[in-house]
């Protein structure tokens, strides 16, 4: 099999051994009910990126529909469950009512295997975030929770086992952060200062690490990975989080990140959309910033790294859609120069 996506497509469905029977396929995609909700993986056609064919892998799970609460009252919902993103983003899709949960992804050659891993990995705590969830979100927003049929076997009465993996994960989170690691933080710091000049860390603890990345001709943007933050379900692991100076009302800095949320979704995107764009708030003024949290499950070597450049990439994207006339910046320690001399000095 030649296609990138049809591969990925393939190997999420087996390393997640979703039962064929719960299954439905399409020529690019196939759904699956796991207890009530159900989820499709889709890959996009080929297209090309910087020179290479890539695909883009989405997992969706709609969650809640016929919302009859305001379009305010569910972003703003979907902002608070977005600053607590495992993997996957909420998006409410206003012209259906409904309210999905999802993950978004640029795979080729070069990063197959991994990103077929990680795909599988957080589209399973999608689905158990989805099925933990709807019942509290049908209620607050006053909607029906999203129960799927199979067209052949209808309602699934029995859940898949993969859906207790949530045990597994608080097994796994044990009493620290396993990227809780001086040398792997540090790997961090110096994929920053390698980056020919798009990043810059001023150094890494035992379990903190920060880089700034251009941000406009004359600002930059923060990235922090942290290991003393633990997910209040998933417990210890890493927090990633770009924050971004550009100040906005809420409600445009609502609007703002649902379209950001959104815009990840189009199939020849190429934003990274592990996680979840969101909003910080400082000086009553209100910002978008992305967060995702990785799972102690999920920590190997190279985690943090691939984390970090993933962010780095996100930046540079988001800064090309802020300043689509600002040519790109070529040294970041430029722009700290900048900021920091005094006038005069």
């Amino acid at each position: 099999m030649t296609d990138i996506g049809l591969r990925v497509i393939g190997n999420i469905h087996r390393q997640l051994r979703i039962d064929e029977e719960w299954t439905t396929r399409k020529p690019r995609s196939f759904s699956w009910i796991g207890s009530r909700l159900e989820q499709t993986c889709h890959a996009t056609e080929l297209f090309e990126d910087a020179d290479m064919l890539v695909c883009r892998v989405v997992a969706r799970t709609p969650v809640v529909r016929q919302i009859s609460a305001s379009v305010a009252d569910v972003q703003r919902e979907v902002l608070l469950l977005n600053r607590l993103a495992v993997g996957s983003a909420w998006i409410y899709d206003e012209p259906s009512r409904t309210l999905h949960i999802a993950l978004a992804c640029t795979v080729h050659e070069q990063n197959e295997a991994v990103r077929s891993g990680q795909i599988a990995d957080y589209a399973i705590l999608q689905l158990i975030e989805a099925e933990r969830s709807a019942q509290e979100l049908a209620l607050t927003l006053g909607g029906d929770i999203a129960i799927a049929e199979h067209p052949a076997r209808g309602r699934r009465a029995i859940p898949d086992e993969m859906l207790g993996l949530l045990t597994l994960v608080h097994e796994r989170s044990g009493e620290r952060s396993l990227f809780a690691d001086h040398a792997e933080l540090r790997r961090v710091e110096q994929f920053a200062n390698d980056a020919f000049g798009l990043a810059f860390s001023a150094g890494a603890s035992d379990v903190d690490v920060a880089f700034e990345v251009p941000f406009g001709a004359d600002d930059t943007a923060l990235v922090q990975l942290t290991a003393r933050a633990p997910h209040p379900v998933m417990g210890n692991g890493l927090l990633v989080t770009s924050q971004f100076r550009v100040a906005l009302p809420i409600d445009a800095a609502m609007a703002h990140v649902h379209a950001l949320n959104a815009g990840a979704l189009e199939p020849q995107s190429v934003m990274p959309l592990f996680g979840a764009w969101t909003v910080t708030s400082a000086n009553e003024s209100f910002a978008p910033a992305f967060s995702t949290f990785i799972p102690n499950m999920m920590g190997r070597p190279g985690v943090a790294v691939d984390a970090a450049s993933s962010a780095l990439y996100r930046a540079t994207l988001y800064d090309r859609f802020q300043h689509p006339t600002q040519p790109p910046a070529t040294n970041v320690l430029e722009i700290i120069r900048r900021r920091t001399v005094r006038p005069g000095g």
